[in-house]
């Protein structure tokens, strides 16, 4: 009798990789971009004045 423990063993952690890798590209890419709730700054700057002044204060 053959002893074929080890390239059962190699081929079952190849496969059990692939399936865990499909199933995580899937979760990620399925997934919808929630709500964080996070921060949200909106920042306006002035866009200069018409006189030509490069200095940043008046």
């Amino acid at each position: 009798m053959e002893n074929n423990s080890g390239t059962n063993t190699t081929l079952l952690v190849i496969i059990l990789m692939i399936i865990v890798g499909v199933g995580v590209w899937w979760f990620t890419s399925h997934k919808k971009p929630a709500d964080d709730g996070g921060l949200n700054i909106e920042l306006k700057m002035p866009a200069g004045d018409s006189s030509g002044s490069t200095s940043g204060a008046n």
